[in-house]
């Protein structure tokens, strides 16, 4: 949902409805993103340390732990375009690179 945000917000003209994206942006990335991954990788790693020996023996858990660092990539690369788009109004595209 916020890259689209992202391509609504670069191809939006008027005042009004890009305070708008900017609003619904912030919420979606620093309301509920960020605290829920935050949450999220604190109890991974939690649960992680109390059940290591029984862990080390699935082979899933390596899997997982890749997605997992996938997902903080992509995280860090929404931030990254949030902090481009507080610094210049992007325009003229709906892609974002």
């Amino acid at each position: 949902y916020l890259p689209r945000l992202f391509v609504y917000h670069a191809m939006t003209e008027d005042k009004v409805s890009l305070d708008r994206f900017v609003i619904m942006e912030r919420k979606l990335l620093y309301g509920i993103m960020t605290p829920s991954a935050i949450l999220t990788v604190a109890c991974g790693f939690l649960l992680t340390y109390l059940y290591l020996p029984l862990y080390l023996e699935q082979t899933w858990l390596a899997l997982k732990i890749i997605l997992v660092v996938a997902l903080i990539f992509f995280s860090a690369m929404y931030q990254t375009v949030n902090m481009i788009f507080r610094v210049v109004k992007i325009s003229d595209t709906e892609e974002i690179s």
